[in-house]
């Protein structure tokens, strides 16, 4: 948003001026050999903070905050967005009833890769999207499934293939 840049703007402001439902502001300042990173995701629509932090680290440390800063910032998106959704849409108890069953998924994906899994859980995100087509979760929980599959399968196959070629000239 360098278009703010130096200025004092009304998050609920910008959320008006870019169409969007919530605003990440930051600061970046140098003080001595340390930098103080601020930062803020803001509710356009209720002018509620979701989230802020303020981190001092050295310059070194600074990849580990970004990933610290994205990894926040999704997980405080997608519980604004289950909200939001809530309010706007009410509750279809099989749509519930999918995304609980999807969060046991995901967690045995992370666990333990298994393409089969995957395939459930790409088949369940589309249902839950038939069931709720405003429902973010729905469709961006599809979308990274799908992903998913797209950047391990290349892996898997060829470890599976390094695997097979390593035992035939044995």
């Amino acid at each position: 948003m360098i278009t703010y840049k130096g200025r004092s703007v009304d998050a609920k402001r910008i959320g008006q001026e870019l169409d969007v439902y919530y605003v990440f502001q930051g600061s970046v300042r140098a003080i001595d050999c340390v930098l103080r990173i601020s930062v803020e995701l803001v509710s356009v629509e209720t002018n509620e903070h979701l989230w802020a932090e303020r981190f001092d680290v050295s310059p070194d440390a600074i990849d580990d905050v970004a990933r610290t800063i994205m990894t926040t910032v999704r997980y405080r998106l997608i519980e604004a967005e289950n909200a939001r959704s809530a309010r706007e849409h009410p509750a279809n108890s099989e749509f519930i009833d999918i995304i609980f069953m999807l969060r046991g998924y995901c967690n045995q994906q992370v666990l333990a890769p298994n393409p089969q899994n995957r395939a459930e859980v790409i088949s369940l995100f589309e249902h839950a999207a038939q069931l709720d087509p405003a429902s973010v979760l729905a469709h961006a929980g599809a979308a990274e499934a799908l992903l998913d599959t797209i950047i391990r399968t290349p892996r898997q196959w060829s470890a599976e293939r390094k695997n097979s070629c390593a035992g035939q000239r044995s």
